[in-house]
């Protein structure tokens, strides 16, 4: 690689000849840094000025190389000297190209004046880099601090319920006890062949119990009714005592969970989690990188933040006209 001076001295930057492509970035990028004023241009009269100072200590340059002498020394020493006093000056060969772009796609200039470094490229290759620095960030990073509406916008929901599905299908299956109320329980087989005779004699007791209140409405004899009816009451209370000891057992089943019941649980949290995915996700702490389309994210960022995320040094992505294009430069250091 050729150094400033030498790249000066031959004008491979001058654009009034062919241009390629690193020229026409350069020159791009030394006009914005220009129009901010982070660089001077010398008039006409300077510039030539400078331009002859600089060509002749390159030629006496070039005689000390092949016959050293002190007198030459000090007449290049002297030279520079008063090139020094321009120094405030600037020209497009003060932009030293990096020889690794910025993120594979931006070329970068380093400005030892300014002690600043900047890349630069068209629409095209802004994109590119942008693309390439969020797919380095997604590599290595969490999607935590992403909106949610953008994970949302750009996550397989089918892929994160058939997840959901398996799991709580697993889950709920093999730990039932830590999802369903104690009350969702079977009774267990103890507790129903009580139930079942508390149930029987109950039944037994309120026919017995209806047979009575016949006999009573047809009964004549009034010590007879109110024998009847003083019956019927005892019997009432046992009824009321099996009702009890059924109610006990259904309100403290033993059991295993049924089930019914277990699929209904299994079909909340899916209902949940249709209505509310990142939420779902976020309560099993579920990494929204294993279903998220990168690709469309990245292009939903860019869609709407532009190219700031390649702007790491200060957050700025500025554009620049230049010969009929569109440029963008961001300071990287």
């Amino acid at each position: 690689m050729i150094g400033n001076d030498l790249r000066r001295y031959k004008k491979v930057w001058d654009l009034s000849s062919e241009k390629d492509e690193q020229a026409i970035l350069a020159n791009a990028l030394f006009n914005f840094l220009v129009d901010e004023k982070l660089l001077e241009v010398a008039d006409e009269e300077t510039k030539e000025l400078i331009d002859n100072l600089r060509a002749r200590i390159l030629e006496l340059e070039t005689e000390y190389e092949d016959n050293p002498s002190t007198k030459l020394e000090t007449q290049i020493s002297q030279l520079q000297e008063q090139l020094e006093e321009f120094n405030n000056f600037s020209d497009v060969y003060d932009l030293e190209p990096d020889i690794d772009r910025h993120y594979g796609h931006l070329q970068k200039f380093n400005i030892e004046k300014l002690g600043e470094s900047y890349a630069i490229g068209d629409e095209s290759q802004i994109e590119d880099a942008t693309r390439e620095s969020l797919e380095e960030y997604l590599e290595y990073n969490s999607l935590d601090l992403f909106p949610s509406w953008l994970i949302e916008q750009n996550i397989d929901e089918d892929q994160v319920i058939g997840y959901l599905e398996e799991y709580y299908n697993e889950s709920i299956y093999h730990d039932p006890e830590n999802y369903l109320d104690e009350e969702d329980r079977e009774l267990s087989d103890e507790q129903k062949k009580r139930y079942q005779g508390y149930k029987k004699r109950y039944d037994q007791l309120e026919e017995r119990t209806f047979e009575l209140s016949r006999a009573r409405e047809v009964e004549k004899n009034e010590d007879r009714k109110d024998q009847i009816m003083e019956v019927i009451r005892k019997i009432e209370n046992v009824l009321d005592n099996l009702m009890e000891e059924m109610d006990e057992l259904t309100e403290n089943p033993e059991g295993e969970f049924p089930d019914e019941k277990i699929e209904e649980k299994i079909q909340e949290y899916i209902d949940y989690a249709k209505e509310n995915l990142i939420s779902a996700m976020d309560n099993l702490e579920i990494d929204y990188k294993n279903f998220v389309d990168e690709s469309g994210l990245i292009d939903d960022i860019i869609r709407h933040d532009g190219y700031v995320s390649i702007s790491t040094y200060d957050g700025n992505v500025d554009e620049v006209g230049f010969d009929g294009e569109t440029y963008f430069i961001v300071r990287v250091e």
